[in-house]
């Protein structure tokens, strides 16, 4: 869910003429190598560590809509998610 309200926000602010194509980039590829290094870090944990790898990727996704969420509000302050 998380994901999906990043790449709803991020487009919402693009189709406000706020360019964040690079800052989101960033984001992504750190992102994604982040999670690599902790699904390798445990992996080898069973289970128990696949529901970590699971609410570290919600965290980071939770975070950037919270970014994204407070860009948006700054242009419209009514906005709902």
């Amino acid at each position: 869910e998380w994901k999906n309200a990043v790449q709803k926000m991020y487009m919402l602010l693009k189709d406000s003429q706020v360019d964040l194509t690079s800052e989101q980039n960033v984001w992504m590829t750190e992102t994604a190598k982040s999670i690599a290094a902790k699904e390798t870090e445990l992996n080898e944990g069973g289970s128990a560590k696949q529901i970590e790898v699971a609410e570290y990727k919600c965290q980071l996704y939770r975070d950037r809509a919270q970014v994204l969420f407070a860009r948006i509000l700054k242009l419209n302050p009514n906005y709902r998610f």
